[in-house]
């Protein structure tokens, strides 16, 4: 009798032990597994840094050459083209080589009296050669410079003569010559590689027809277009 007591009293803890309620594993952790990896989120890529202005360009511009020297007075108001290429040097400073062409025309009619009554025409024509320095600062997609340069230009004189005195004749001169010009503009970026823009400028010059050296100092104004290399 008494090795059923012992044996009975034996047997209480086990199966109450076997009854508990089992502890809840701790947080992140399930129970019979090792650590759990912690959970990274993922990270948003990396902000691209917005398009660069391109450093080399090219530029047409196309408008109108008013001449302003009284030595070209009767002069009308003529035709202003050029191309070229540009580079930006620093985001403030930029150097531009060009060509283009310079037209302008006079039509005149009077009397003297060395041919009596006369009608003459004079057709006044250069192509430019010349450099230029741009000094820019930019608000947004807009851009203002200040301009300065000087070049070859290549003048060519053409006149048509007929009197009341005198057979019709004509004569016709070159010359070339240095000029030098200063402006400003403005330009806006239609795109990253596209950009329109208003220029004016004075050239400050000379040209020499049949030993006669005359001021040509014109303004020119243009709207110009450029495509980024």
């Amino acid at each position: 009798m008494r090795r059923l007591v012992l044996a009975v009293a034996a047997f209480i803890p086990l199966w109450s032990a076997a009854q508990a309620p089992a502890e809840p594993a701790p947080a992140g952790t399930q129970a019979g597994s090792g650590p759990r990896p912690v959970a990274i989120e993922p990270a948003p890529p990396p902000s691209s840094s917005p398009p660069r202005t391109p450093r080399s360009y090219l530029f047409a511009r196309l408008g109108a050459l008013v001449p302003r020297a009284t030595d070209m007075d009767g002069f009308a108001n003529g035709v202003a083209v050029e191309a070229g290429a540009g580079t930006r040097l620093t985001r403030y400073l930029a150097v531009e080589v060009g060509a283009g062409y310079l037209r302008t025309s006079q039509d005149e009619t009077g009397s003297n009296s060395s041919v009596g009554s006369y009608h003459m025409t004079q057709d006044l024509s250069a192509v430019p050669i010349v450099a230029t320095a741009r000094l820019s600062a930019r608000a947004r997609e807009l851009e203002l410079y200040a301009l300065g340069g000087a070049g070859l230009y290549l003048w060519s004189l053409g006149s048509d003569v007929s009197s009341s005195q005198y057979a019709p004749y004509s004569f016709s001169g070159k010359d070339t010559g240095f000029g030098v010009h200063l402006g400003a503009g403005l330009s806006a970026s239609l795109s990253r590689r596209f950009v329109l823009g208003l220029e004016a400028k004075v050239l400050v010059a000379q040209a020499t027809f049949l030993d006669r050296t005359s001021n040509v100092d014109s303004a020119i104004v243009t709207v110009s277009v450029g495509y980024g290399l």
